[in-house]
Formats: structure tokens, C-alpha cells, sequence
């Protein structure tokens, strides 16, 4: 930045006294230049403001920084940062334009911005709605002003390990989201690296709760003495396809053919994003046409408002008191589900595909479960050759 007739430039051999006594109401602008180090002058403004600055020219261009206010600055520090952006300068680098580029970069909460416009629409509501949860709660409150430059592994697992110390695997899912979160940050050069790689996660059990052949006959018995019959209608489903609370509560009749005996999920309702056909048993096609005739409504469970309902509390905790089961959830009737298919000998692949899973680990959970009928399996060899034996 060139000196212009509306400024002085006087020069003088700066010291903190000498700026302390330096006049205030000269009505203009004034620059005192420092005899000491090339550069650095005071700027005093017609309101009787004073900053020291550092002037230079680069690749051609005249050029002018604020270093700081006097008298948080001192002149002795001052002239230390002059040094500083004078052997920057010295190098080819540009200061002001490295400030301004700094102050313009993305912090974590435009990032959360950005993920949330891009990447959560194409998850499902679900899982939207749990990383709004994670980022609006834990991560945007310690981090949400930072430079994303300036996170260090060290911020991740601060962050990590004070969300573990009351809920672990919470902690593991927000580390989770902003892992994914930053690596966007890295493919867009926002970052160089991903600070969230490598955070050691807490050690997750999966839960396996799921129904024995005698709980189960418990559970469909309670079923048709359950007071409301539409509620009862969705848990046989969920028992009967092992789909989602969230896919069978929110079901629109266009989804189902029934002559063909298939659902097609549409992709948003779906937690691997993707359209999904499934075909169905004679036991879900019998009870989906009994549903059919008595539907008013273009969703299989309408609410009273309109759409379809939302959760069915009541009706489980009367199930839950019926049946006297403990311990158990909705999710697990998922688990259940597979518990079933595992028995009857069919293989995580087509477990994964009824199941709607994206990935094989997932599916691979249920692999323990082979145990029983592997042992039916050798008990079945070892009988044979028990009643081969020389009598």
C-alpha cells in the first residue's frame, strides 16, 4: 500500500515512552516510521488510535499489515514480528495475502454446513437426524469456530474422550461423523489431512438379544389379544420381513405388489440409499390382503393427522408387560429375524440381502448363531455311527 499527501511519515526511534507521548489530535492520519527495523512504523489516526504496521513490497506490490494495537503490543514486540514478516518477505511470501487467506478459511462450522446440505440428504432420515444430534451437541459446541487448518488429533480425541467418559459408543459414532465429515474437507483441499483417522474407539459389544422359539410363540400369541390390531399388524411385519421400525411404520401401499408378492422400498426409506425389492412370504401376503381390505388410507398405518404414524410406544410397553419379556426392543425383532434364517441353514449373503445390509460385517454378527445347527449337524453324523455299531 503506497503513501499518499494525506499521510506523514516522520521518522523516529521508537520506544514504548517515546509512542506513549506521541500526539493524538493532529487531525490526520500520521505514520512514524522506526529508524531501527525496515518496515515497522506507528500509526496514529485522527481519532488518536495507535497500531504498529508493517509496510513492504512483494512480487511488485506495495503492501501494508496491521501487526497490532499499542498498548497491547509492545514496541519490543512489535519490532520481533516485524523481523518475523520481513524475513518472510525476504523468502517471496506474501504476509497479508497468508492473513487473508487464513481468515477467509472454512472453520468446523461451515464444514458442518456443507455436510449437512451434501451429504445428509443422501442418508436416511434416521440417520440424518442422529448426525444432526452428534454435531449440534458435542462437536460444533468445542469446535464449531475453529479453523479447520488449525484441528490437531489432539482436539479428536479431547473430543473423543469426553464424550466416552459417559457414553462410549456415542462417543465412537461422533468421531465417526466427523471423520467422514472431514474427509470431504480433504477431497475439496480444504485440509491436508484427516485429523479424525486413528482416534483409538472405545470397544462396542453388539447387542444379541433375540427371541427364543418360546418367546416368540409368546410374543404372536400376545399379538392377537393386542387391544389395537394395526399396531399389532406392524410387529407382525417386522417379525415376518425383519425390517425397520421406520420402513414399516412409514409403508405406502404403491411400495407392495401383491400379485407379484414383492416390496419395493423406495431408496430414501432405505439405510443403504438404494431401491430395494424384496419378495414375500405367503404368511405376509395373506395378512397384507386382510390389511387391504379394510385400508382407508394410501399408508398402511395412517395417523389421525395424516401421513403415517410415527412410533407405536404403547403398544410395545403392552406387549413388553404381556408377554413379560425383558430386555428387549423393537430393533431386536431384526435380530430375531435372522436368528430364524441362521437356524433354518441360509447364508449371510442371503441374510445381508433380505436384511438390506450394505456392508458384509454387518451381516457377519449373526455368523455365531451357525453354531447350533452345526452341532445338529455332527450330532446327526455321530448318531449314524452309533447305530452302525456291531451289536
Amino acid at each position: 500500500m503506497s503513501d499518499t499527501g494525506r499521510t506523514q511519515m516522520p521518522k523516529l526511534r521508537l520506544n514504548d515512552t517515546a509512542v506513549k507521548k506521541l500526539p493524538t489530535k493532529g487531525g490526520k492520519t500520521v505514520f512514524y516510521r522506526d529508524t531501527e527495523v525496515p518496515g515497522l512504523a506507528v500509526r496514529v489516526t485522527k481519532a488518536g488510535h495507535k497500531a504498529f504496521v508493517f509496510s513492504y513490497s512483494v512480487h511488485g506490490r506495495e503492501r501494508r499489515m496491521t501487526i497490532g494495537d499499542y498498548p497491547h503490543w509492545s514496541v519490543t514486540a512489535a519490532r520481533e514480528k516485524a523481523k518475523q514478516l520481513h524475513r518472510q518477505v525476504s523468502d517471496g511470501v506474501d504476509p497479508l495475502e497468508q492473513r487473508q487467506q487464513a481468515a477467509a478459511a472454512p472453520t468446523v462450522a461451515d464444514l458442518w454446513e456443507y455436510f449437512e446440505t451434501n451429504h445428509l440428504p443422501t442418508v436416511s432420515d434416521k440417520h440424518a437426524g442422529e448426525q444432526v444430534k452428534y454435531w449440534e451437541q458435542h462437536i460444533l459446541p468445542l469446535l464449531g469456530s475453529r479453523k479447520l487448518v488449525t484441528l490437531t488429533s489432539k482436539d479428536i480425541d479431547t473430543l473423543h474422550r469426553n464424550i466416552s467418559s459417559s457414553t462410549p459408543t456415542l462417543a465412537n459414532r461422533v468421531i465417526a461423523s466427523i471423520r467422514k465429515a472431514l474427509n470431504l474437507a480433504k477431497r475439496h483441499d480444504w485440509v491436508t489431512k484427516n485429523v479424525a483417522e486413528g482416534v483409538k474407539m472405545n470397544t462396542e459389544h453388539p447387542r444379541q438379544r433375540f427371541l427364543s422359539e418360546t418367546e416368540l410363540a409368546s410374543v404372536v400369541e400376545a399379538l392377537d389379544r393386542m387391544p389395537n390390531q394395526s399396531a399389532a399388524n406392524a410387529i407382525r411385519l417386522l417379525i415376518l420381513t425383519g425390517a425397520r421400525r421406520s420402513e414399516v411404520l412409514s409403508a405406502h401401499w404403491n411400495e407392495f405388489d401383491l400379485t407379484a408378492g414383492t416390496w419395493t422400498k423406495p431408496a430414501a426409506k432405505v439405510k443403504i440409499r438404494r431401491e430395494m425389492t424384496i419378495p414375500l412370504s405367503g404368511v405376509v401376503l395373506s395378512l397384507l390382503q386382510e390389511m387391504k381390505v379394510e385400508a382407508h388410507s394410501d399408508f398402511l398405518f395412517p395417523s389421525r393427522v395424516g401421513g403415517p404414524i410415527k412410533e407405536i410406544k404403547s403398544s410395545w410397553s403392552w406387549l413388553m408387560k404381556e408377554t413379560r419379556l425383558k430386555n428387549f426392543r423393537i430393533h431386536d425383532l431384526r435380530h430375531t429375524y435372522a436368528s430364524i434364517l441362521v437356524s433354518q441353514g441360509h447364508s449371510l449373503q442371503v441374510i445381508g440381502r433380505l436384511m438390506g445390509h450394505s456392508q458384509n460385517q454387518t451381516t457377519a454378527r449373526y455368523a455365531h448363531l451357525y453354531d447350533n445347527p452345526l452341532r445338529l449337524a455332527q450330532d446327526g453324523v455321530g448318531a449314524a455311527v452309533q447305530g452302525n455299531k456291531p451289536g
